[in-house]
C-alpha cells in the first residue's frame, strides 16, 4: 500500500488539527495548504506529522484573518 492515512480532530463542528500518516514502505512528500499558507511535509515510511494551528479566512473577502506563517513583528511574538 501507498500512500497517506489523514486522521481529523473534530470539536464544536470545527477543525482542530489533522495528522498525515505515511504508509508507504518509502519517504513521500504531501504538500499541505491552506489560504494563502503552503508546506512540504516530507515523512519517512510509518512515521506522521500532527498540524493544529490553521489560517482563518474571511469568507466575504477570501483574506487570511491569522495566518500561521508570517513572522511577528520583533517583540510581539
Amino acid at each position: 500500500m501507498h500512500g497517506f492515512i489523514v486522521d481529523l480532530a473534530w470539536s464544536a463542528g470545527q477543525l482542530t488539527s489533522f495528522t498525515p500518516h505515511n504508509i508507504g514502505p518509502a519517504s513521500a512528500t504531501t504538500t499541505v495548504a491552506s489560504a494563502a499558507w503552503r508546506r512540504q511535509v516530507p515523512l519517512p515510511p510509518g512515521q506522521s506529522a500532527t498540524f493544529g494551528r490553521f489560517v482563518r479566512v474571511n469568507r466575504d473577502s477570501g483574506q487570511a484573518i491569522d495566518d500561521p506563517a508570517a513572522q511577528a513583528p520583533p517583540g510581539q511574538g
